[in-house]
């Protein structure tokens, strides 16, 4: 839950940063103007990577059949001890079941992290393309 979180935190300044980074022009004077576009989509290439990786963990969980034995300490009565171990598995069942149920409903705010890096991902492209053929057009003399 921790790497979700913060996995979080990260897509949204790295989303502000690309926004930025597109919607303005890199000092077209420097040896590499477009630098600083091909390090964002290295940076969105990473995330989007942990993103896939976060997502496989979270799957994993959700779906596997988790078990853990009960352990109970046995009342002197037989029919005792079957209630308690009946009681202690469906309250263990519950809280698992709540558990995963956070997980699951972590995966759809995932899903739409990573559509975001997708679409970041395609700006920054376009951006790097649109500056590589202002690029072109000065180095033809054309304004």
């Amino acid at each position: 839950m921790q790497s979700f979180t913060t996995f979080g935190e990260i897509c949204e300044t790295i989303e502000t940063e690309t926004l930025q980074l597109a919607m303005t022009t890199p000092n077209l004077e420097s040896e590499e103007p477009l630098q600083v576009y091909n390090a964002m989509m290295d940076r969105l290439n990473d995330l989007q990577e942990q993103a896939s990786e976060l997502e496989s963990s979270i799957l994993s969980l959700t779906e596997s059949n988790i078990t853990s034995p009960v352990l109970v300490v046995s009342p002197e009565v037989g029919a005792i001890k079957i209630e308690n171990e009946k009681t202690k598995k469906e309250d263990t069942n519950s809280a698992r079941e709540q558990i995963i149920g956070v997980f699951v409903a972590c995966l759809p705010v995932l899903r739409a992290r990573k559509a975001n890096l997708t679409m970041a991902q395609e700006l920054i492209d376009s951006a790097q393309e649109n500056l590589s053929l202002a690029l072109r057009m000065e180095s033809m003399g054309i304004d």
